[in-house]
């Protein structure tokens, strides 16, 4: 573990996406006044150093998705805009790394924020769920409804809707190319799994428990890890049975953390926060590792050098991993510039 050069801009509740020369980008989120920004930066791991970018969002937002397509460029969907009285954008951007520019915009089939991007088999990219409102200060209502975004098109348009509202939800890529959807504010259980080729959901089976900012994260044989969002249960997608199983129970208590598969196979659960007595929150620097060999955690003594939330953790080439921004209990304000280095012998 290391630190490496600080971000320009603090930021919390951003995207990133590892871009195919080996870079990172991150993409706008909240800064250290809490204020939306339209920043770009990019991470070079040959020198530990971020450069800012030239280019600008079309809006500053913050839980927006970046996913990577097929040529290298990256979507930019949706997210946020403001606090109080933002009803979220369907704003979709696509960005450029080897111009460092904003090559195309459009506009989604819906307003989200707080929803899941996912590059399908075929290039396309499923976005599913996420939050809207229908006038500054309403309710915030979670969505059933999907898209499925096309490069070849630069367009999206709908497909079948989820049975189940969500936000703060998870969606993974299996082997098989379905999607497997659980968790989110305000769901029941039940977990869904997206066919591409039908274009629509399906049950999946129900969880030990209601879960949102979670992670879920697809394991080397096709199983997937749930792990925290608010508990510290863990359980394991089994495809070949349709349903969950628990394993070992996390350290402690985790939601808005990270979970990253790592070279040998193990999943690397980092950071997040819980709520403790008098309306406090606390706030992770603690890094727990799954064994998916013996179904167990390892607690080594590996912290990060802030405790944080609401990062991102970006896998590197050569196997590490790169921990960014999010906010912490440490330093004031709501975003913090500092970035962590994860080295596996």
């Amino acid at each position: 573990m290391r630190g490496v050069g600080s971000l320009d801009t603090g930021r919390s509740g951003h995207a990133a996406a590892a871009l195919p020369d080996g870079r990172v980008a991150v993409f706008g989120g909240f800064d250290t006044a809490f204020t939306v920004t339209d920043t770009i930066e990019t991470f070079d791991p040959a020198t530990d150093l971020w450069t800012a970018s030239a280019a600008r969002m079309g809006l500053p937002r913050a839980r927006l998705t970046a996913t990577v397509l097929g040529d290298g460029r990256v979507l930019l969907a949706g997210g946020e805009t403001g606090s109080a009285t933002d009803v979220g954008t369907d704003l979709w951007e696509v960005y450029d790394p080897d111009q460092d520019a904003i090559a195309a915009s459009g506009t989604l089939a819906e307003r989200r924020t707080r929803h899941r991007a996912v590059r399908l088999a075929d290039g396309a990219v499923l976005l599913a769920g996420g939050s809207r409102t229908d006038s500054p200060g309403a309710p915030n209502y979670s969505r059933y409804s999907a898209e499925v975004f096309r490069p070849e098109t630069m367009s999206s348009s709908a497909v079948g809707s989820m049975a189940v509202a969500r936000a703060g939800h998870e969606a993974t890529l299996l082997l098989d190319g379905r999607v497997l959807v659980t968790g989110g504010h305000g769901t029941s259980r039940a977990a869904e799994a997206f066919d591409p080729a039908a274009g629509t959901f399906s049950p999946a089976g129900d969880m030990g428990q209601a879960r949102r900012d979670h992670t879920a994260t697809l394991l080397g044989d096709g199983t997937v890890l749930v792990a925290g969002g608010g508990t510290w249960t863990t359980e394991r997608w089994v495809p070949s049975q349709g349903g969950f199983f628990p394993m070992q129970n996390l350290g402690d208590t985790r939601s808005l953390h990270t979970a990253v598969r790592i070279a040998n196979g193990r999943v690397m659960v980092a950071g997040g926060e819980k709520p403790v007595a008098g309306g406090v929150t606390f706030f992770h620097s603690t890094m727990e590792f799954y064994n998916p060999a013996t179904g167990s955690f390892l607690f080594p003594d590996l912290r990060s050098r802030l405790p944080r939330s609401g990062h991102t953790a970006t896998p590197l080439p050569g196997g590490e991993v790169l921990l960014v921004g999010g906010k912490s209990n440490i330093l004031a304000g709501p975003a913090v510039r500092s970035c962590d280095r994860v080295h596996f012998e």
